[in-house]
């Protein structure tokens, strides 16, 4: 079994949403992962503010550079539908190398 990791499904200018599984915190099989239904899955929207911190594998980013299907956590603020971090990752392998 592992555990869902959520994901960032999409990005707009001032909101993310996220996907956060069937339950929050809850394990599947790898064969159960596949018969989930978009219906079922957990999402949820934050808006984004000029106070919300945003790093990606801990550097510190905007929002337009969090991209769709990276792994994310996302803390609220006292508003639930305010994020105040962001925290995303991205496996290095995936990322393009940059000539000096």
């Amino acid at each position: 079994m592992r555990t869902i990791i959520p994901v960032v499904v999409s990005v707009e200018a001032d909101k993310i949403t996220v996907q956060n599984g069937v339950h929050k915190g809850m394990k599947v099989t790898e064969t159960e992962s596949f018969h989930i239904k978009s219906k079922d899955v957990n999402l949820k929207t934050y808006t984004v503010n000029r106070f919300t911190e945003i790093t990606i594998n801990g550097h510190q980013m905007k929002l337009s550079d969090v991209e769709p299907g990276m792994q994310v956590r996302v803390t609220q603020t006292t508003d639930p539908t305010v994020a105040a971090r962001i925290v995303a990752k991205v496996d290095p392998s995936v990322l393009m190398p940059v000539n000096p």
